[in-house]
């Protein structure tokens, strides 16, 4: 999940729906990581549990329309480092 704050709506349903299945939750507080950092602890989250499928969570873009250009620019990077093995 990548956020600035509380859960809410979609990021709370995902949150609820992962407690029943014991799934793994990351957060990702835009606030409190650099985007270097926030690959990195994804990266890192994916190959310690094992993660083949990663569903990302965080705000809409009517309320946080710079959310979208961020979470593209991580997940980009993680892409790129889960498949190379690199870090960033």
């Amino acid at each position: 999940r990548l956020t600035e704050g509380r859960w809410t709506g979609g990021s709370q349903l995902t949150r609820i729906c992962c407690q029943p299945f014991r799934k793994t939750l990351l957060t990702i507080d835009a606030e409190n990581f650099t985007v270097v950092k926030a690959v990195e602890a994804i990266v890192d989250f994916i190959r310690a549990h094992g993660i083949r499928v990663l569903k990302v969570a965080g705000p809409r873009s009517s309320a946080r329309p710079e959310a979208h250009a961020l979470a593209f620019k991580i997940i980009t990077r993680v892409r790129r480092d889960s498949l190379e093995g690199d870090r960033v």
